[in-house]
């Protein structure tokens, strides 16, 4: 007896949204197999498919999974406190530090089943890390402009007109900074 190998694993919101009869099997795992092609996450293939919308996504996660939705148009970005996660991370995972109380990180997130994800914030963070739900493309918008944002802090505190030198002075090494003549 010959039993089909499936080479694609789904993932647990795949799998649950298969069993929930809100996906075929086969296309949870051609959404999974494109996503891997893609680089993708699942919920951004899945969205882009057009087999849900990303707030169908989160609301089914929030509700399936019990996790904590959140709008994050109805946030205010100000006061999301900078430096909670890497920008690597954030870019890589697509999640977004939201807030920290105590050994607590409150992590914005599309798919909450994402172990790795998590494990990896664990790690990184040496914290505890608690998911709340949110759209995945509006998630992709905050990361987008928190790397922007970022990306412009480095740029006010470096300077574009400061040239960095590393000259050796006497066996020491000696930092110099000095504006370029344009």
């Amino acid at each position: 007896m010959v039993t089909a190998t499936h080479t694609t694993s789904l993932s647990a919101l795949a799998r649950t949204l298969v069993q929930q009869g809100k996906l075929i099997e086969q296309e949870a795992e051609a959404i999974q197999s494109q996503a891997n092609a893609s680089s993708l996450s699942f919920v951004s293939q899945l969205i882009l498919t057009r087999k849900m919308t990303a707030l169908d996504v989160a609301q089914f996660a929030s509700q399936t999974f019990g996790f904590p939705l959140l709008d994050l148009s109805a946030l205010d970005l100000e006061h999301i406190p900078d430096g909670l996660l890497p920008g690597k991370l954030m870019q890589e995972r697509r999640v977004m530090g939201l807030y920290k109380r105590g050994t607590r990180l409150f992590v914005a997130m599309s798919d909450p089943t994402n172990v790795q994800a998590l494990d990896e914030i664990k790690f990184q963070t040496s914290m505890l890390v608690d998911p709340i739900v949110v759209e995945d493309d509006k998630l992709a918008k905050l990361v987008e402009k928190a790397g922007e944002t970022a990306s412009d802090k480095l740029d006010e505190l470096v300077g574009e007109d400061v040239d960095m030198d590393m000259l050796e002075a006497e066996g020491e090494l000696v930092r110099v900074s000095e504006p370029v003549s344009t």
